[in-house]
């Protein structure tokens, strides 16, 4: 299967497991979740992935 590509979710059945690659061109907190959203409710099944960086207004202006 060729590499999927522009993509903000990825499938991940219960059970495996994922190693993903991306490109964050702008500053931003990144959440990352659990399959079972209720278990990153109740259970604080979620990670946040912060990128630092310098801010590229022609990418994204959070204040157009």
């Amino acid at each position: 299967m060729p590499p999927m590509k522009f993509l903000q979710s990825v499938p991940v059945p219960p059970g495996n497991a994922i190693v993903a690659d991306m490109e964050l061109p702008v500053p931003q907190t990144i959440k990352i979740v659990d399959h079972a959203m209720s278990r990153a409710a109740r259970q604080g099944a979620m990670a946040e992935i912060a990128v630092t960086g310098e801010e590229n207004l022609e990418i994204f202006n959070p204040k157009p």
